[in-house]
């Protein structure tokens, strides 16, 4: 990922070209739906990634990793936001920022998109 582009074993390639996509995407049009949601996804799957890389073992060692997953976390809240505010308020979206605003300890914003999660389900 961002944080491995020295270690050619672990380089998920164009990972900036993409980012620069979706980011300029979302920027031309914030309140598309897709756009924004597109972007978090993108940030908030490479923050899962790391975290699960992470927890398995295979990132020891590579400085980092701890700076690019909040810097992951931190960029998919405010698109995933966007895209909640915007209209998507269907299971995907709310397990993310649930996820989300769990990992940022936003506690009683993680608490608001259980219940809506809930609500939901129903």
């Amino acid at each position: 990922l961002h944080i491995n582009a020295q270690n050619d074993a672990y380089v998920v390639p164009n990972l900036n070209e993409v980012e620069a996509r979706l980011t300029q995407a979302q920027a031309e049009n914030p309140d598309n739906i897709d756009a924004s949601f597109d972007l978090a996804k993108f940030y908030y799957d490479n923050a899962t990634l790391i975290l699960q890389d992470k927890s398995t073992g295979v990132l020891e060692g590579i400085p980092d990793v701890d700076d690019e997953i909040q810097r992951s976390l931190n960029l998919a809240l405010p698109a995933a936001m966007m895209a909640y505010n915007n209209g998507k308020k269907d299971r995907q979206i709310l397990v993310m920022l649930a996820d989300l605003h769990q990992h940022l300890g936003n506690t009683d914003e993680h608490k608001l998109m259980v219940k809506e999660l809930k609500k939901l389900d129903k």
